[in-house]
């Protein structure tokens, strides 16, 4: 084995003041972040493409849904400039993206509205009105002839308008084409998360929980039958497992 000297010129400087050609961006910058790594929901057209957020440092940061088909080493991006897919419920991000019917749909980091793109060179367009609310976690139903999908949402237009002190969280179903506003599925508790469809569509599972447990302390699984016209649960028909 043979070493190699480096002669390099001898500074001095105070403690704490040296300057290092290793600088904390020139780290950060050397490589991306890979998460919600995801398929289509719609087993019927699933053709195998993997689907993920990817995040950028070298783009400051910014959050980027790429995908990749089957036997292909070419990853696509798809967010546009200006646009990044990251959420902000529970603060903790995660669950910023959701693929069906190959349309990608995702949280944006500025202003926490979903979009849907249908194709990586098309534009994204939102489905969720303006307003301080987050969501996450979508779940896509196909059961009508426009589809539905269910999410988390963190409102925090109450506390913005003095109403509460802290954002009041729920599940909603959106419309996939924004064509209708979100319309409250179940609320009450402090926290939701994880809405998953039956693969009929006829009932629609959770998870709950309030303060001050965190989620690995204590939580409910819950279920409700789905009014097959609405998407709505059917009246009193919430059930706690």
């Amino acid at each position: 084995m043979i070493f190699q000297r480096i002669d390099m010129a001898v500074q001095e400087a105070e403690y704490g003041t040296w300057k290092s050609p290793v600088t904390a961006s020139s780290v950060s910058s050397a490589g991306v972040y890979l998460f919600d790594l995801t398929v289509d929901s719609n087993i019927e057209l699933n053709d195998g493409t993997v689907y993920w957020i990817e995040g950028r440092p070298a783009e400051a940061g910014r959050y980027v849904v790429c995908s990749c088909p089957t036997g292909s080493t070419d990853p696509v991006s798809w967010t546009p400039a200006g646009l990044s897919a990251r959420t902000r419920v529970h603060e903790y991000g995660g669950g910023a993206l959701l693929v069906y019917n190959g349309a990608v749909y995702f949280s944006n980091m500025a202003d926490q509205r979903v979009y849907r793109q249908d194709k990586p060179d098309g534009p994204a367009e939102p489905v969720t009105p303006e307003g301080e609310y987050f969501y996450a976690d979508g779940c896509y139903a196909a059961a009508s002839a426009g589809g539905r999908i269910y999410y988390v949402r963190e409102d925090h237009e109450v506390v913005r308008s003095g109403l509460r002190k802290e954002a009041e969280n729920c599940l909603v179903l959106v419309s996939p084409s924004g064509a209708q506003p979100p319309q409250v599925v179940a609320s009450g508790r402090d926290f939701y998360s994880s809405p998953r469809v039956s693969a009929d569509c006829s009932k629609l599972a959770w998870i709950q929980w309030d303060h001050p447990n965190m989620p690995w302390d204590a939580t409910q699984l819950c279920w409700a039958a789905l009014d097959p016209a609405t998407g709505l649960p059917v009246a009193n028909a919430i059930n706690t497992v």
